[in-house]
């Protein structure tokens, strides 16, 4: 027991050399001595009692902490003589926070013990475990709810126990959410600042015509490599913007003619908005026959179109 003792004021000791996590706190609940009264067999016997505490701690941060501490766990009113339990532990803690005040725990330790019943004096080291939640109410003090079990108490004589500890605990913290010392850096001869560039906008033109067979809106290789290249020179701009004309030649009846522009033009449209082209940059438009002017074949193929123009615009450097 003495060794024990010496071994948590040595803990304590270099606990507090850590300022500004260190932490202390006491409490009060109910000790539950388990199967006490059962073991004396006896007709008067409460085996319930108050208990008390007193720790100190070190968090090493969120969700690490050492601690030890005194807890007295009452006595269990035996015929003749109470049964009085005290001791000393340690423990690691492991905390879960939930939210910014509130948090939960558990603990894993050992409980050095000294109990006084029925003309005996017993002193031992038992298994500690414990779990509890934490509110913060502002950066100095904590409210915790916790229980602990504790093994195995009283095994040189007859009266055996374990014991179930609740309590309720306040904590002070010293030195919680303190803001740390800035080291001011040294001054540093500025730099040369050099003129900011200087940028003009520069507008860019691309125009094309993408024919069809007869009678037809689907895309052609050709048409296809064309497409491809007004892409390019899309991209190549800071901002861009794309009119599509579709149109028929003359030959068919114009309701029909004004469908086929429509779906020449969509089809277009379609291939550009496929290879990335953001579709509220295209503003898509047909014209049926209307500015059909081709007699022979060659010439009607000409008519058989969507003409695609481009504006883009680009940020150029001034030199």
């Amino acid at each position: 027991m003495k060794k024990l003792s010496l071994a948590i004021t040595l803990a304590l000791t270099s606990s507090f050399a850590f300022a500004g996590n260190t932490y202390i706190g006491g409490g009060a609940g109910l000790a539950q001595h388990e199967d006490t009264c059962d073991q004396v067999n006896a007709a008067s016997c409460d085996d319930n009692s108050q208990s008390f505490n007193g720790f100190a701690g070190y968090q090493f941060n969120d969700n690490f902490a050492i601690e030890a501490g005194y807890n007295h766990l009452g006595k269990t009113e035996l015929p003749g003589e109470d049964s009085i339990l005290q001791g000393i532990n340690t423990s690691i803690i492991g905390r879960l926070p939930l939210t910014e005040n509130v948090s939960l725990f558990g603990e894993v330790g050992a409980f050095g013990y000294r109990s006084d019943s029925l003309g005996h004096r017993d002193e031992g080291l038992s298994p500690l475990g414990g779990v509890g939640a934490t509110y913060r109410i502002n950066d100095t003090l904590d409210v915790q709810a916790r229980y602990r079990r504790i093994e195995n108490i009283g095994r040189s004589h007859n009266v055996k126990t374990d014991v179930n500890n609740f309590g309720i605990e306040l904590v002070a913290h010293f030195g919680r959410g303190q803001e740390q010392v800035v080291i001011e850096p040294l001054p540093v001869e500025p730099e040369p600042i050099e003129p900011a560039p200087v940028y003009e906008t520069q507008v860019n033109q691309y125009s094309d015509a993408v024919l069809f067979g007869f009678d037809s809106y689907a895309l052609t290789s050709t048409a296809k490599q064309q497409l491809d290249q007004a892409i390019e020179f899309y991209r190549a701009n800071d901002t861009a913007k794309i009119r599509l004309i579709g149109a028929t030649d003359h030959l068919g009846n114009k309701e029909y003619n004004e469908r086929l522009s429509q779906a020449r033009a969509t089809s277009v449209q379609s291939y550009l908005v496929q290879q990335g082209v953001n579709l509220e940059d295209i503003d898509t438009n047909w014209k049926g026959d209307t500015d059909a002017k081709g007699i022979a074949e060659s010439e009607r193929a000409q008519d058989r179109n969507v003409i695609i123009d481009i504006t883009g615009e680009t940020q150029v450097e001034v030199k």
